[in-house]
């Protein structure tokens, strides 16, 4: 609660400084994700992604067992009936 009260002390002139900045508004016009689907769908076209994302799932997937696999080893080993 102490450090919390010395931190909003040491911001309030940081929030009063933004508090001033003027406001921006950002429009973005409607055709504008048309032309980004038209794009990822030629690119999934071109590149079959179902493809390469079966391919890195199933490498991820035996990095994974290997992990596991390292790590079960290295705990049995520090069981003392267990161990080689």
């Amino acid at each position: 609660m102490i450090i919390e009260l010395i931190l909003d002390i040491l911001c309030a002139p940081l929030l009063l400084l933004l508090d001033t900045l003027p406001s921006i508004s950002v429009t973005i016009p409607s055709n504008a994700f048309s032309s980004i689907d038209s794009l990822f769908s030629t690119l999934g076209y071109i590149f079959p992604m179902t493809t390469y994302v079966t391919i890195i799932g199933i490498k991820f997937s035996f990095k994974i067992v290997r992990l596991m696999m390292a790590l079960i080893v290295r705990i049995k080993s520090f069981i003392p009936t267990l161990g080689a």
